[in-house]
């Protein structure tokens, strides 16, 4: 889960509440750096519907169940390139806020049409559930790399 977040000095990025994965050696790696990984199962399904399963390990209350159908457009106008185009994350670490600067290809975006959308990881962090329209876009996967932190303030 993350929200998007503008720096002092102008810059956007995103702050990560949580960021499930399923590699123990991931999460140890990104909590030592400060970012709040979790370790989960979880399943992808990408077919007519790209279908997004998961369950955090050791706290099953926080789980998701997520269904998309992409579309043929390309996500091209303002709202999604802000919506998408993040070079940089942001976490605490010892009390200061710290900026990772991420590297990597524009991602391939293409609108898509929720089709089910039941979580419960909003809830599970304390953070109230969202009043809007639900947005969804899909991209095929980009390799990317994540530079040394930078103190912000």
């Amino acid at each position: 889960m993350r929200t998007y977040v503008r720096a002092p000095d102008g810059t956007t990025g995103l702050y990560f509440f949580s960021l499930d994965v399923t590699n123990r050696a991931n999460v140890a790696a990104g909590r030592a750096i400060a970012l709040r990984y979790r370790l989960g199962d979880m399943h992808v399904d990408v077919g007519r519907l790209w279908r997004y399963q998961g369950v955090r390990r050791g706290d099953p209350a926080a789980r998701y169940d997520i269904a998309v159908e992409p579309q043929l457009e390309p996500a091209a106008g303002e709202l999604d390139i802000f919506l998408s185009a993040r070079w940089s994350a942001y976490a605490e670490f010892r009390g200061h806020v710290t900026r990772y600067d991420v590297r990597h290809q524009p991602w391939p975006l293409r609108h898509a049409q929720p089709t089910k959308l039941e979580q419960t990881l909003l809830q599970t962090e304390g953070l109230p559930e969202p009043t809007g329209e639900a947005c969804a876009h899909v991209a095929i996967g980009v390799d990317a790399n994540l530079c040394p932190r930078n103190f912000m303030w």
